[in-house]
């Protein structure tokens, strides 16, 4: 007994102990500073670039703090449920499963159980209320992705913080500015440990050795120094995931960082409309771009080289088939109507099987006193639902939605740029962001239903066909349908059960339903 507890107070002084000797986890010095503020400090916010492994620490840190904490509790969370169950709680299993029996209890989904009142479970942000009315002598919180959970959350989970043996550790990058874990680094910053992990302090920029597993894992000279000619780095997307800065406020930027990363992790329902958009290629580095928009759901479908006008009428019409087979209705169909496209909206209109309508972003705009052209008022109809859209997480994306400027003109219209400034600005023309623009054009989003607990495939690459923009290259991407079959989730959620640990919801639900 002696022993074991020498062993434990041994750990409870040493986290990356802990790290190393049970969980098998190797930390770099940024992973190791983590560890040993969690330890020293009540409140540690961790601001970093892409790849860092900011989530696999997270979960060691929640590991070591259970494990060396009799009778403690440990409550996770994440802007999304999917990023609880799929991403902390992945690592928190490998964790746990590499301790090899050391840390005994019983491990299920999203919940590691102890003793009596001596847990580690995830909970998901859609009701603050959940995070109110948990105490124990020692409590550690952990919210992954920061900057996405909204601020009630935070208010809810301060009643934390009362006892001496308390830490709260927030993580993430640092997407908007605004909320706790903004003010964590500015006007909160007396309050928190902070610690700022750009891609330049990670072991590829500074030499650090590290095995090579772990460096693989690692963000590394070549992603930075692609993604630093791809988006610039005046770029909101190079000083968030790169330089793992707050975003430079810009007043005449259309879209904002926060919102656009809220919308590329949100899981929403497909619906209604069902829309076909198609961005037409006008010269030759430009692509192609076929969006498709379900309700609220919108992602990128196909993306090509090439301006054969008829190639891109049999491409829309084959995807559109698709689309009704799979869905039992027909899609409208979008096409840019300028240039080239319009010979696609004309062949498209002759053959007559699906509804066409032709987009032309210099007609005049609906508002016609707040916007001068269509252009202009539906990227700015883009940024206002945002926060209501489930949006495809392609960086390109991304990208091309972050690009466009606007101006006032006389009458103290907004005007957003001409798509050749933007292309000059991002060095490739926003095909995939005018295609989603033109998605949304048409009967534009209304209220969402309630996050249910059911994924929506990501739309990305199927794995079997060739990766997207490669000059020339047809790229096909998973199109979520409304036709599916109810998961144990949705049953769950049909009869008022929240919780998210499996074994319970279980049981739960039995006992309602007798």
């Amino acid at each position: 007994m002696t022993g074991a507890r020498g062993t434990l107070d041994r750990y409870r002084r040493d986290p990356v102990a802990f790290c190393r000797e049970r969980l098998r986890f190797e930390p770099w010095s940024k992973q190791r500073e983590i560890l040993e503020s969690v330890r020293d400090h009540t409140r540690t916010a961790v601001r970093s670039c892409h790849a860092a492994g900011k989530t696999a620490t997270a979960a060691r840190a929640a590991l070591w703090f259970i494990a060396v904490h009799p009778h403690s509790r440990v409550i996770t969370t994440a802007p999304t449920w999917a990023q609880v169950r799929d991403l902390l709680w992945r690592e928190i299993r490998l964790g746990y499963q590499a301790a090899d029996g050391f840390m005994g209890g019983e491990l299920f989904d999203t919940r590691l159980e102890l003793g009596t009142d001596w847990v580690a479970f995830g909970l998901s942000t859609d009701r603050p209320e959940r995070f109110q009315g948990h105490h124990a002598e020692n409590l550690l919180l952990v919210i992954d992705e920061a900057s996405g959970v909204a601020e009630p959350i935070c208010e809810a989970a301060a009643g934390f913080l009362t006892s001496p043996g308390a830490r709260l550790l927030l993580i993430g990058n640092p997407t908007t500015t605004s909320g706790e874990f903004f003010a964590a680094f500015h006007s909160a910053r007396g309050f928190y440990n902070t610690i700022h992990i750009p891609a330049s302090a990670t072991p590829a920029f500074t030499g650090e050795t590290v095995p090579a597993d772990v460096a693989a894992k690692l963000v590394g000279r070549r992603w930075v120094d692609d993604h630093r000619r791809k988006w610039g780095e005046g770029s909101p997307l190079y000083q968030v995931r790169i330089a793992a800065d707050f975003p430079s406020t810009s007043d005449d930027a259309v879209v904002s960082l926060g919102d656009l990363e809220a919308a590329q992790q949100r899981e929403l329902e497909p619906g209604l409309p069902l829309i076909l958009a198609c961005d037409v290629a006008r010269f030759g580095s430009d692509l192609t771009t076929l969006a498709v928009r379900n309700g609220n759901v919108v992602r990128i479908a196909k993306s090509y080289g090439g301006r054969d006008t008829m190639r891109t009428v049999g491409e829309i019409t084959r995807l559109a088939r698709d689309l009704s087979s799979e869905q039992g209705r027909k899609p409208t169909i979008v096409v840019d109507d300028a240039g080239v496209g319009g010979g696609v909206t004309d062949r498209l209109k002759e053959l007559r099987e699906f509804k066409v309508v032709d987009y032309l972003g210099a007609r005049s705009a609906r508002a016609s006193r707040d916007y001068p052209n269509r252009r202009s008022e539906d990227w700015f109809q883009l940024a206002e639902v945002l926060p209501l859209l489930d949006l495809d997480d392609d960086e390109d994306l991304a990208a091309d939605l972050l690009a466009p400027r606007y101006v006032l003109d006389s009458q103290g219209r907004r005007v957003v740029e001409a798509k050749a400034e933007t292309k000059r600005r991002l060095r490739r023309s926003p095909d995939r962001g005018d295609a989603v623009v033109m998605a949304l054009s048409v009967e534009p989003p209304g209220k969402p239903k309630p996050q249910t607990m059911v994924s929506v495939a990501r739309g990305r690459i199927d794995d079997y066909r060739p990766a997207a923009r490669r000059s020339g290259v047809v790229a096909y991407a998973r199109i979520p349908t409304t036709e599916r079959r109810p998961s144990l989730d949705d049953v769950l959620a049909a009869n008022g059960v929240v919780a998210h640990d499996d074994m319970r919801e279980l049981a739960e639900l039995t006992r309602r339903m007798r």
